[in-house]
């Protein structure tokens, strides 16, 4: 299903918010406010987030130079949250790549994430 202005801008306040908890339960630290690029155990990772149907997480080119890794915090059906880490690396060969008004888009799927990935954690998120 694709995305109108109203549902995009409800998918990305979510995973802003969804971003900052997964970083405060994994004790990572916020590089900048609106954002969910973090310092975690030393290292720069993007986190994101998604619900249980949503099959993919995206991360835009331009910041794959900056971080070591990405964090897919995927939902399941109970609220869990099922965190994988993948290596920019490893997202880089993975993704699919789409052009969007911002910039280009590398997306990856949750199965490449529960494939290639490894588990950070479950977490339980209030």
């Amino acid at each position: 299903m694709s995305q109108n202005q109203a549902s995009g801008a409800k998918a990305n306040e979510y995973g802003r918010e969804c971003g900052a908890k997964i970083a405060a339960a994994l004790g990572a630290t916020k590089k900048r406010a609106g954002s969910n690029e973090c310092i975690l155990n030393g290292e720069t990772i993007w986190i994101k987030c998604a619900n249980p149907k949503t099959n993919k997480v995206g991360v835009y080119s331009h910041v794959f130079d900056r971080i070591a890794a990405v964090l897919g915090a995927f939902k399941t059906d109970d609220g869990q949250y099922n965190v994988f880490r993948l290596s920019t690396e490893q997202f880089l060969k993975n993704m699919v790549e789409r052009d969007y008004e911002r910039g280009k888009m590398g997306q990856v799927t949750r199965s490449v994430f529960e494939r290639d990935g490894l588990k950070v954690g479950a977490l339980k998120l209030d």
